[in-house]
């Protein structure tokens, strides 16, 4: 992670922790760095944004039995007649099919995960959470407006507006016409890590 003065702090992650416990160590670093802006290395050549959650997803919990697996396909639904069950990720059609050959994706969430990812969920909307952040650290939200885990930008509102009602002065969001759930592996994604990297420079410009 990126901090003032551009110093850096280190978090390791490993596949045994639960969505709570990244955002435990991240919360423990950024309470003691003053980070401005966050970066995950994820090979000795590779920098990527990699916690872009974009939904207040706590609000998708009603809708859903998490006694029973979660089937992602539901998200199709607005794109039917489709030519896949996950053309809800992507307008680029090479993505989609690299999404769907890849052993390792296309499941769904099973039971223990769901309910374990919407306990974070809760934890992270909880008020006394979200005051707990710092008012002038920059947030960048950034989303495609055909996004459905976003219910086309309506749960992205819903988050905005939490942080901003919690006091926070520097909440930035973009969103894209068009662009699925995706963003980083849309049609348009030059343009979305450009605007990315704008974001940061002028975090970072900042005295």
């Amino acid at each position: 992670m990126r901090a003032s003065g551009g110093s850096t702090s280190s978090v390791t992650i490993n596949s045994s922790m639960s969505l709570g416990d990244i955002v435990d160590a991240i919360n423990a670093q950024t309470s003691t760095t003053n980070v401005q802006a966050s970066i995950v290395q994820v090979s000795s050549g590779s920098y990527e944004m990699v916690l872009t959650g974009t939904t207040a997803l706590d609000q998708l919990e009603p809708a859903l039995d998490l006694d029973k697996p979660i089937d992602l396909a539901m998200f199709n639904a607005a794109f039917e007649p489709a030519r896949t069950e996950f053309d809800w990720l992507s307008r680029d059609e090479a993505i989609v099919d690299a999404y769907i050959a890849d052993p390792r994706c296309g499941f769904g969430i099973d039971t223990d995960a769901a309910k374990d990812m919407f306990a974070g969920a809760r934890r992270v909307a909880d008020p006394g959470q979200v005051a707990a952040v710092r008012s002038d650290l920059p947030l960048y939200i950034a989303a495609g407006e055909l996004d459905p885990v976003n219910a086309n930008l309506a749960l992205l509102n819903v988050l905005a507006g939490r942080y901003r009602a919690a006091g926070l002065t520097d909440v930035t969001v973009r969103t894209y016409p068009g662009a699925r759930h995706e963003i980083l592996n849309e049609t348009n994604r030059d343009q979305v890590v450009a605007d990315i990297l704008e974001w940061i420079d002028q975090v970072l410009s900042k005295p």
